[in-house]
């Protein structure tokens, strides 16, 4: 959840790598979208991992976004 509500992302995992992280649904300004969608998600599958900084001006989002693609994985992996 972010901080205009639920956030939805599909994760995509090949090899035990994620090699991708698409948003389907984030209720947010255009900017921010774009700023976690080039930002945040490249962060996360060049580290391969959910430890990378948050969008600046989008805290909140980013946090929410992070929580999604954890949980994404997550149920994935059970």
């Amino acid at each position: 959840t972010g901080r205009a509500g639920d956030i939805k992302v599909q994760v995509t995992v090949s090899g035990g790598n994620i090699t991708a992280v698409e948003i389907l649904s984030l209720d947010e300004t255009a900017s921010k979208v774009d700023a976690i969608k080039q930002n945040l998600i490249p962060n996360i599958i060049i580290n391969q991992s959910l430890d990378v900084d948050a969008v600046s001006g989008a805290t909140l989002t980013s946090d929410g976004v992070l929580d999604a693609v954890k949980n994404a994985v997550s149920a994935a992996q059970q």
